[in-house]
Formats: C-alpha cells, structure tokens, sequence
C-alpha cells in the first residue's frame, strides 16, 4: 500500500481522485483548509498552500502528490500568482526536503498554453515553469497534466449550462464554431491516480511530461456539436447562441466592478472573457507510449447522462 498526498482534495476532482486511490487499495493524505471527518485510509493535514508547515506534513514521506489546489477567481493578478506559482513553490520546497523520491504529478490547465489571455492562464504557465525548474535539480519522476473542461457527478458549473439548455439555448462563448475539448472528472481521477502509482516500465510518462488529454473526441467539439448531444440528452430542442466577446467582455466589467465593491472575486471578467471566447480550446497530440497506457471511458453523450442522473438523484434540478 502506497500513500498518495493530494491538495486540493475537497474540491470536484479532488473528491474523484481521493476515491480512485482509496478503490486502488492505497492510502490518502490530503490538505484541507477547514476541518475534515478522516476514514479509513484518509487523513485530512489541516492547512493551505500558504502554509509551509502544513505542506511539510502532508507530504512527508508520501510515494506520490498530486498537486490539484489552484485558485480559479481572484480579485487581482497577484492573487492568482501567488496561489498558483508560489504555493506550487512551496510544494515543491516541502518534497525537496520530506519527500525528496516521492512521484510529482502537478495538474495545470489547458489555459496554460495561452497565458497572455487572462492573469489565470498566465499564472497556471507561471507554475509549470516552476515545476521544470525544480525538475532540473530536486524532482526524479514528474508530469504535468493540462485538462480541458472538465465535468461530472459533484460540478456545480456544469449545472449552469444545464440548466441553461433545459430553457433551450445553449451560451456559445465568441462563436458557435469555437471548439472545446471535454473530460469527464472521474476519468480524469484514474488517470491522475494511474500517474502517481505507474510502474517503471512506463516510466518515461512520468519524466518530464506534458499531457495534454480530453475525452477521446479527437478534434473537441464545436457548441453545435455540443448542443446536439445536449438535445438528446435533454429530450428536446437546444440551440447554441454566441455571446460575442464585446458583450462578454462588457459583462465581465460588470463582474469586476462587482467584486471591487464586495470584495468577492467574480468568476467572469473581462479577462476571463477573452479565455472562453478562444476560438481555439482543443487538446494536442498525444506523447509517445501515452495512449497504451491510459485511455477515456467516457464521452461527452455519456458522461452527460451521468451528470443528468446525479443532478436528478441530488435533487439539483
């Protein structure tokens, strides 16, 4: 039995993942900045990425981390930054030090790979430089995952769009064409579990990797292809409408203007604006030896009905 450490195991993914290691057989010790009910094979470390020591304790002696804690909404750049970059430091200091063989899987965003378009995308780029530096000198096997939109069973935000289709329409962020790729959070989980735990004969996956990795629709989905499935899905008509990027942006302003006076971060501004409205949101090729192995379970016509039963059974609609 391995023990696994994970931040961000209270968020979505974070939930997927601790039970993929837990089915796994292995152990979990996880970071959580309120407290948390331990369990068999899981033990919460109070704490937050600010927090060296609580890092400390999280990962001493851990096979394996799984870095997942980011912050997605903040009210300024420097927010972002030192969330994203500067906890990933010290992360990384705390596995120098208490962990120093321990597997690194860090979980960036397919964001990263346009950091001019928002303070979040650059931040998340910011950290993956990060962990290359560290690689050079301190980290033995490491990779950097890059997920699409990702969504399942637990996601509040795929609610949103749901929602939104259950009246018919479906928000089209820049232009109905504008493509995307999609990740089911349970599929992401097995693979970010099957990272931390690969065995040597894999290894080069797990020595300076940079997986960029979707649900296996090659080529994403426009959000005409998206209302299609959501049609069926739904048992009746969605149609996408575009929300060009000056409205968007305009309502990002708003948000702003918003968050300056509450002093809570909006999830929309003018530079998020700019990152949903890329045209161009779809996943690379794979690497060499990735798709032997790991492959998705789930496509979106599936995953949705997932996500449709769960929302059903919880009562969210």
């Amino acid at each position: 039995m391995k023990t696994i450490a994970i931040t961000g195991g209270t968020g979505f993914v974070g939930r997927h993942v601790i039970a993929a290691v837990r089915d796994a057989g292995h152990s979990v010790r996880a970071l959580a900045r309120r407290p948390q009910e331990n369990d068999e094979g899981l033990v919460w470390v109070p704490g937050a990425l600010e927090d060296q020591k609580a890092l400390d304790r999280l990962v001493s002696g851990a096979d394996a981390v799984i870095h997942l804690a980011g912050l997605i909404k903040a009210l300024t750049p420097h927010q972002f930054f030192a969330a994203n970059r500067d906890g990933t430091e010290r992360l990384l200091a705390a596995i120098q030090n208490h962990a120093p063989h321990a597997r690194f899987v860090y979980v960036s965003s397919l964001a990263a790979r346009e950091p001019q378009l928002s303070p979040y995308a650059a931040s998340k780029y910011a950290a993956e430089q990060v962990v290359a530096e560290a690689a050079r000198t301190q980290l033995h096997d490491w990779a950097i995952v890059r997920p699409p939109g990702i969504y399942g069973p637990g996601d509040q935000e795929i609610l949103k769009l749901i929602k939104a289709a259950k009246r018919g329409f479906l928000p089209a962020p820049g232009a109905v064409k504008n493509k995307v790729s999609l990740l089911f959070g349970p599929d992401l989980a097995t693979l970010l579990r099957d990272l931390a735990l690969m065995d040597g004969s894999v290894h080069g996956l797990c020595h300076g990797t940079v997986l960029e990795v979707d649900d296996g629709c090659r080529g994403g989905y426009s959000y005409l292809d998206l209302s299609r499935i959501l049609s069926r899905g739904l048992g009746r008509p969605v149609r996408p409408v575009p929300v060009p990027l000056p409205l968007l942006s305009a309502m990002g302003h708003m948000g702003s203007a918003v968050a300056k006076i509450t002093g809570r971060p909006a999830m929309l501004t003018a530079a998020k604006a700019r990152e949903l409205s890329h045209p161009d949101w779809v996943v690379g090729p794979s690497v060499d030896g990735f798709e032997a192995f790991w492959s998705p379970r789930t496509g979106f016509e599936k995953g949705l009905v997932e996500t449709l039963d769960w929302a059903e059974k919880t009562g969210q609609f």
